[in-house]
């Protein structure tokens, strides 16, 4: 009777079966790195051999000159010359990631359960949901980019992990006043309006003299700073002023 097994061998689990009895010689059925692959293989081969047929591995080969996923990312990120440093940096440390766990394989192999194992993989190291989704994001736009349809990265079947938004408490104004007094002069001016306006640091360090309208007390964002398009041309309003007195109990 035929029958398929797996078993690990130096850390690769290695598929076999028998075509009969054990009388008949065991035959190989191929080699893989984890046993979620393993069980892919065993259950193709013990459905060919149900259905009276000799498993054909060769069958299963597919054609060597199809680039890896580091090679594919790599063109990729060479192609991109329409975005900023930042936006390239960004990129990068998402492919690296990606690349540790999947790079070598080649892109018509990966499936979506290699991309739910990449975020599992991710998620074990501890990295924040968002760093994760980052890596998701970046790996389906090189599978895009190298012609994948439909792209495993896109299955509605990954599922990335849940997490729970950390509630921010904004520093009180008192706080942010006392440690202003302990800051050289030329930072307090800028770390009283972040604190007023909520603006981001590189808005603010981006900011020019006639972006300053004083009428209004506010500037405006460029949008070569601004991280987000609904960001841009908006006007933060820089009504707070600082006391030279006494702090009262008020908030910021």
């Amino acid at each position: 009777m035929a029958s398929t097994w797996i078993e690990k061998r130096s850390g690769r689990f290695r598929v076999r079966f028998r075509v009969g009895g054990r009388e008949s010689v065991p035959q190989y059925g191929g080699s893989f790195a984890s046993k979620r692959e393993a069980r892919i293989r065993e259950a193709w081969i013990r459905g060919e051999l149900a259905a009276m047929r000799m498993p054909d591995l060769k069958a299963l080969r597919r054609d060597p000159t199809s680039p890896t996923l580091r090679e594919k990312a790599r063109q990729w990120q060479a192609s991109r010359k329409d975005i900023r440093a930042t936006t390239a940096l960004q990129h990068r440390t998402s492919l690296n990631h990606v690349n540790r766990i999947l790079g070598d394989r080649r892109i018509d192999t990966i499936t979506w359960e290699d991309v739910q194992h990449m975020v599992d993989v991710l998620d074990g190291e501890k990295r924040a949901r968002e760093s994760i989704r980052k890596c998701k994001t970046a790996l389906s736009v090189v599978l895009a980019y190298g012609g994948l349809s439909p792209n495993p990265a896109r299955d509605e079947r990954i599922k990335l992990p849940l997490e729970e938004p950390d509630e921010i408490s904004p520093p009180h104004a008192d706080h942010v006043e006392a440690v202003a007094w302990l800051l050289s002069p030329r930072y307090i001016l800028g770390v009283l309006i972040l604190d007023a306006t909520g603006a981001r640091v590189g808005e603010l360090q981006a900011a020019r003299v006639g972006d300053l309208d004083e009428a209004r007390k506010a500037w405006l964002v460029r949008a070569k700073v601004a991280k987000q398009e609904e960001r841009v041309g908006c006007v933060f309003q820089t009504t707070s002023s600082f006391r030279s007195s006494q702090p009262s109990p008020s908030g910021g």
